[in-house]
């Protein structure tokens, strides 16, 4: 946060004379021109652009579980209800059977084993779901959450945990994998619906440095992926006991004690606000 509130228009100004220059551009182009006019335009358009300037430095990140669990107060009638842990690198071809697994576990319909015992089942939550995201910088996020009323929060925290536990040790069955594969590569189509979109996504993988067929590649995991494949992912990728936990809400609405998950780290916003304020001042 200190560096944050800390940063000048002297940084800013630093920044993009060292960062924005031809040397770290990857510029895409769609539409109804030609290569050659194209270069022709760019060249007049950036013929001003200085050279120079420096690569970006990304530091190494190393991978690290954080179980905890931690509570801010707000009050309200409701919950919101966050675990999650890091997950992967985008350069990981794993990332294919961890879409279809999460897709199974809480990303993908109402069938979703997260959205299923926790919405449907109980009618606990106004949502609930999970994420599992990579990162080519690093490593991503896997994340399970739900929001729901105030007496039912540690209900659903339970069953979130309870979801992701029987992930990591059973998978899922054939027949959902299988229709997760199925939903997964029909969506692949809009991933073409314009040349535009297609470009930006090769800019992207270029930028990150994934080969440019890293869709192609993808589409083929998918098609390619077993139920044994997804299970793998699902015991290698998913830490229950590593999960960082944070719920959002008054606790003496609860019905029982958030420390039942272990010790509560209380965050205390109002003072990191105040703080933010006198910092600013």
């Amino acid at each position: 946060m200190e560096s944050v509130t800390n940063i000048t228009r002297e940084d800013i100004v630093e920044f993009h004379s060292r960062y924005v220059r031809p040397g770290n551009a990857v510029i895409g182009i769609a539409g109804d021109i030609t290569k050659d006019e194209a270069l022709e335009k760019l060249d007049a358009l950036l013929a001003g652009w200085e050279t120079g300037g420096a690569e970006p430095d990304f530091p190494e990140m190393s991978y690290e579980l954080s179980p905890s669990v931690n509570y801010i107060y707000k009050e309200m009638n409701q919950a919101y209800i966050y675990a999650g842990h890091m997950s992967m690198s985008s350069a990981n071809d794993d990332y294919a059977y961890a879409t279809i697994m999460n897709y199974i576990l809480g990303g993908g319909s109402f069938t979703s084993w997260i959205t299923q015992r926790i919405r449907s089942d109980e009618g606990l939550a106004y949502s609930a779901r999970s994420s599992f995201r990579d990162s080519p910088f690093g490593y991503g996020l896997f994340t399970g959450s739900c929001q729901t009323k105030s007496d039912a929060a540690m209900r659903a925290l339970s069953l979130l945990i309870e979801q992701i536990e029987k992930m990591a040790a059973e998978g899922p069955g054939e027949e959902e994998v299988a229709e997760a594969k199925e939903s997964l590569i029909n969506r692949q189509v809009f991933d073409y619906e314009s040349a535009g979109g297609v470009v930006r996504r090769l800019v992207n993988y270029d930028i990150s440095g994934l080969p440019l067929d890293t869709l192609e590649r993808r589409f083929h995991l998918y098609q390619e992926a077993t139920p044994e494949d997804i299970r793998r992912v699902a015991g290698e990728y998913l830490h229950p006991d590593g999960l960082t936990i944070l719920v959002i809400g008054d606790q003496d609405l609860f019905g029982r004690p958030l420390s039942d998950f272990g010790q509560v780290n209380e965050i205390d916003i109002e003072e990191v606000e105040v703080e933010e304020e006198v910092r600013r001042e």
